[in-house]
């Protein structure tokens, strides 16, 4: 199966997060790292919510795992991002997800490590 029908079934389906990265500082938190969020990824969409507060972030995706590092780019549908592309590097291992995104219009990161307008989030199937 291309590395594109792989990576992307490997993504399908809930994932928790379990850590979380923001501007270099490691165990960050904020509204999407709480103990009942969920990311649902179904088809090119995604959903993040929460059972207590609902619906907290959702949007589309694109995957491009023939670069190395593998690019992810996030697509929000709301919030302060909506609309504008994330660009992204992702790795899967099994049922461990994680990637690092920047800011819409900043450079696409080059490794598993976050600087200012950067934010890394790991992940495990739900």
């Amino acid at each position: 199966m291309p590395p594109l029908e792989t990576d992307f079934q490997q993504l399908q389906g809930s994932w928790r997060q379990i850590d979380h990265e923001a501007d270099g500082i490691a165990g960050a938190s904020d509204n999407y790292h709480r103990n009942d969020v969920i990311t649902l990824i179904n088809g090119d969409r995604f959903t993040v919510r929460s059972q207590s507060a609902g619906v907290l972030l959702h949007g589309r995706f694109e995957i491009d795992p023939t670069q190395a590092p593998k690019w992810i780019t996030w697509f929000d549908a709301i919030g302060p991002d909506a609309g504008q592309a994330l660009p992204a590097i992702y790795e899967l291992d099994g049922d461990y997800f994680r990637f690092v995104a920047t800011d819409s219009g900043q450079p696409r990161p080059v490794e598993f490590r976050t600087d200012a307008g950067q934010v890394m989030r790991c992940f495990v199937r739900a």
